[in-house]
């Protein structure tokens, strides 16, 4: 976001005119992001095969395609359009989500900061980081993960690493500071803490391995060929 100018929009169709607006607007080579994040929401909420959900992504596509269908013709005519998600879905039951706090040799296991408070888990509910006192507390955690009823992929944060969990290339010093002693990659279920219930309690979430997350649409074309073939259609 170096360098750019921000667009605060308060509803899908602010959003969508905004979007037009900039583009016919520009003067120089311009590149334009929009993010709307109901159509996730709604997903955490109620789960990709909801009514909601439905109801959110109807929304985005006929709001954005009208605007896109107004965009001038000449500006058109030297318009790439990409619409693309950051993340898959995959439905899970949050009466079968993994209380950590209900896991005393894990739980009890936390390393702490120079207050003496426990580091709480990082990453999310699909891969979760724990950060662990020492070596032997490491070991005892990943034994009593792999036995309790938990059904995860437990890895040390080296391991993550090494088998590029997060990307190919060079691990930054940034990344290898977050990544946990212990990363818990759930197959089909949340894991997390009670004290963030909300998170326990999605039916859609993301960030794990199952094939629904980490399937991500990607669509390019350039707009004035869309706005023939959508006129075609009409």
């Amino acid at each position: 976001m170096a360098g750019a100018t921000i667009h605060g929009c308060g509803s899908l169709p602010e959003l969508a005119v905004t979007v037009r607006r900039l583009l016919e607007a520009a003067t120089e080579p311009t590149y334009v992001y929009a993010y709307w994040s109901d159509v996730d929401g709604a997903s955490h909420r109620e789960g990709t095969t909801s009514d909601l959900y439905d109801a959110e992504l109807e929304a985005v596509c006929a709001t954005v395609e009208r605007e896109l269908a107004r965009v001038d013709p000449a500006v058109a005519a030297e318009t790439l359009v990409v619409l693309t998600a950051d993340h898959g879905h995959v439905n899970v039951d949050p009466e079968a989500a993994v209380d950590l706090a209900e896991l005393p040799a894990v739980w009890g296991a936390r390393d702490t900061h120079p207050d003496d408070t426990p580091i709480r888990p990082t990453g999310g509910p699909r891969n979760v980081h724990l950060h662990l006192r020492d070596g032997a507390s490491v070991e005892r955690a990943r034994a009593h993960l792999r036995q309790a009823d938990v059904d995860a992929r437990v890895l040390t944060g080296t391991e993550a690493l090494e088998a590029e969990l997060f990307g190919p290339g060079e691990p930054s010093a940034l990344l290898r500071e977050r990544v946990g002693d212990l990363v818990v990659i759930p197959r089909d279920r949340s894991v997390w803490f009670g004290a963030e219930e909300r998170e326990l309690r999605f039916v859609g979430t993301h960030g794990g391995q199952h094939p629904a997350e980490m399937t991500v649409p990607f669509l390019a074309a350039p707009l004035d060929r869309w706005q023939r073939g959508r006129a075609g259609r009409e």
